[in-house]
C-alpha cells in the first residue's frame, strides 16, 4: 500500500466527474452518471453495509451538505396523508399549517423553510409520526432519488428546475380541478458539487486511515463474490 494508489483512485474519479459536469446532454443522464459516483465512492468508506446506509451516510458524513439532515415538510405532509395511522393526526395539522403560510409562486430553498429534527419532533404524538419524520429528512429523500432516476429513468415527483438556481429548492405546482402541491428539486449542479466534495473527504479519510480503497472492491474475471 501507498499513498500514491489513494492518489491514483481519487485522480481516477476526478476527471470522470469534470468529464460528466461538461457533457452537453440532458441533466438527468448526468444526474444518473453522478450517482453512480456516489455508490462507488461509498464502498471504501462505509464497507459491508447496505447500498441505502452507504448512501445516506457518505451524503451526511462527506457531502458537506449542511442541511442533509432537515425534514422535508411537503414531502412529510403527503405521507402523512397517505397513511391511515398518521391521517388526521395533530403532527399533519401542524406540517400543513406551516406550509399553508408560505406565498404562492414563490421559489424556497430548503434552508429557509425546512425545520431540523428538533424543530419538528415535538408536534409528532406517536411512534409512527416520529417514523414518518425521520424518513423524510433530505438525505433519506436523496436516496430515494437516487433509486428513481436509476432503477426508473425518471425523477420522482412533478418539479420543474428553476433556470439558474443550483441549490435545492421547492415550486408550487398546480393542476387545474387538481391538487396544489410543493415539488422538491435537485439540481445537476448541486448533486455534483457534493460528489466532489464526498471525493475531497474521503481522500482525507483514506490518507488518515492508510487504506488502500482498491482493497474494497472485487477485480479480475469472477463477476460474483461472498
Amino acid at each position: 500500500m501507498s499513498y500514491a494508489q489513494i492518489d491514483n483512485y481519487c485522480d481516477f474519479f476526478k476527471e470522470k466527474i469534470d468529464e460528466i459536469s461538461s457533457l452537453g446532454i440532458d441533466p438527468l443522464y448526468k444526474k444518473i452518471l453522478i450517482v453512480t459516483i456516489i455508490d462507488t465512492l461509498s464502498i471504501p468508506r462505509f464497507p459491508n453495509r447496505n447500498n441505502r446506509y452507504r448512501f445516506t451516510k457518505i451524503i451526511e458524513t462527506c457531502g458537506q451538505w449542511k442541511n442533509a439532515t432537515r425534514i422535508c415538510l411537503p414531502q412529510l405532509l403527503l405521507n402523512l396523508r397517505n397513511e391511515p395511522a398518521t391521517l388526521g393526526g395533530s403532527l399533519e395539522s401542524e406540517v400543513a399549517r406551516r406550509i399553508g403560510s408560505w406565498s404562492s409562486g414563490r421559489i424556497y430553498g430548503i434552508d429557509v423553510v425546512d425545520p431540523w429534527l428538533t424543530g419538528i419532533v415535538s408536534s409528532a404524538t406517536t411512534t409512527q409520526e416520529e417514523k414518518c419524520i425521520l424518513n423524510n429528512s433530505q438525505s433519506n429523500l436523496f436516496y430515494l432519488y437516487r433509486n428513481h432516476i436509476v432503477h426508473e429513468f425518471r425523477e420522482p415527483g412533478q418539479s420543474i428546475p428553476v433556470f439558474g438556481n443550483p441549490n435545492p429548492h421547492y415550486h408550487m405546482h398546480t393542476v387545474i380541478g387538481g391538487p396544489t402541491t410543493w415539488e422538491l428539486v435537485y439540481p445537476v449542479e448541486f448533486i455534483i458539487l457534493i460528489t466532489k466534495n464526498i471525493l475531497d473527504s474521503l481522500k482525507i479519510y483514506l490518507y488518515g486511515h492508510y487504506l488502500d480503497p482498491y482493497q474494497f472492491y472485487n477485480f479480475g474475471s469472477l463477476w460474483s463474490r461472498r
